[in-house]
C-alpha cells in the first residue's frame, strides 16, 4: 500500500517544485513573490499523476495487486463453498441411491417371487379346470338334450319321449328314464322353446339314441322334425344330442365357424369331445381347446 513515508516526500517535493516555479514566473513577470494560483497546483497534480508518472504506475500497481488479492480471496471461498454443497449433495445422491438400489431389489426379488407363484397357479388352475371339466363330461353321461320342440301348456315330455324313441326305431322302457324336463335358457333374449333334457339310467342307453336318430337322418327323406312327432303347429327341425357342459358347447360353436372357413365337412361331439374331419374317411382330429382350431388344416 501506498505509505505516509512516501506521501511525505510527496508533499515535500511538491512544495519544493512550486517554490522553483513561483520564483521562475516572479523574475519572469517581475512581480512580488505571491503563493501559487489554483492553476498552476493543478498543473502540477496532473503532471505528476499522468499516466507516466512514477507515483501514479505504482499506485495503480498496488491497487492491481490489492484488486487480485481480493478477486482471488473471493473466488478461492467461493469455489471451497460449492465444493463443499457439491460433496454434500453427492454424498446425499450416493446414500439415496444406494438405498434405491436396495429397494429395486427387494421389488425385483418379489416381483420374481409373484410371477413363480402365478404360474404355480395358472397350472393349478388349468389342472382343476381340466379335472371339473372331466367330473363335468361324467355327470352328463348319462343325459340327453333335445332342441326344437315347441312348449306347450300341460306338456308330457315323458310321452313325447318315447314317442320320439319308437319313431327312430329304438323303443325305450321308463325303467331307463330317469327325469325328462325342460331347462332354462342360456340366452333369456333368444325366442327358441327351451330344451328338454332327459337323463337316462347309462351311457350305452344315451348311444344307442343318439346311433338311431343318426341312422334315422341318414334313411329318411327329411331330417327328424315335428311331424314325425305328430306335433300339431309349424314344422320344426328336433335336434338330439349329448347334454354338453357350457365351455363345450363354446368350443364346439367355435369349432364349426373355424370348420365352416376352413372347409372342414364334419365337425362333432361325442361323450363330451369335440371332433373334426375334413373329408370322409380323415382321421379325425380331437379338438381340446381354442388353441387347437389354431392348427387346424
Amino acid at each position: 500500500m501506498y505509505s505516509e513515508g512516501c506521501m511525505e516526500k510527496e508533499r515535500e517535493e511538491l512544495a519544493s517544485n512550486l517554490n522553483v516555479k513561483v520564483r521562475a514566473k516572479y523574475n519572469r513577470r517581475e512581480v512580488s513573490l505571491l503563493p501559487a494560483t489554483i492553476e498552476e497546483i493543478g498543473d502540477l497534480l496532473d503532471n505528476k499523476l499522468s499516466d507516466t508518472s512514477p507515483i501514479f504506475c505504482k499506485l495503480r500497481s498496488t491497487i492491481l495487486e490489492d484488486i487480485k488479492t481480493i478477486i482471488s480471496q473471493e473466488i478461492n471461498l467461493a469455489l471451497n463453498e460449492f465444493k463443499n454443497e457439491l460433496t454434500q449433495a453427492t454424498d446425499f445422491l450416493a446414500a439415496e441411491q444406494a438405498d434405491l438400489k436396495v429397494k429395486v431389489e427387494q421389488k425385483d426379488k418379489e416381483i420374481k417371487d409373484l410371477q413363480t407363484q402365478t404360474l404355480k397357479l395358472k397350472k393349478e388352475v388349468y389342472n382343476l379346470h381340466g379335472r371339473l371339466s372331466t367330473i363335468e363330461k361324467i355327470s352328463r353321461d348319462n343325459n340327453l338334450e333335445i332342441n326344437g320342440i315347441q312348449e306347450k301348456a300341460s306338456e308330457d315330455l315323458f310321452g313325447l319321449f318315447h314317442n320320439l324313441c319308437n319313431t327312430i326305431n329304438s323303443p325305450i322302457a321308463d325303467s331307463d328314464i330317469r327325469a325328462c324336463h325342460r331347462v332354462a335358457k342360456m340366452d333369456q333374449s333368444s325366442s327358441r322353446p327351451r330344451s328338454v333334457l332327459v337323463t337316462l339310467t347309462s351311457p350305452r342307453i344315451r348311444d344307442r339314441i343318439l346311433e338311431a336318430v343318426n341312422n334315422f337322418n341318414k334313411t329318411q327323406s327329411g331330417k327328424l322334425n315335428s311331424k314325425h312327432l305328430n306335433i300339431d303347429g309349424a314344422t320344426n327341425k328336433i335336434y338330439v344330442s349329448e347334454y354338453i357342459s357350457p365351455d363345450c358347447k363354446a368350443l364346439f360353436r367355435e369349432a364349426r365357424r373355424v370348420g365352416k372357413e376352413k372347409n372342414f365337412k364334419f365337425i362333432w361331439v361325442k361323450r363330451g369331445n369335440v371332433y373334426a374331419r375334413k373329408v370322409e374317411g380323415a382321421t379325425p382330429m380331437l379338438i381340446k381347446n381354442i388353441d387347437c382350431l389354431v392348427n387346424l388344416v
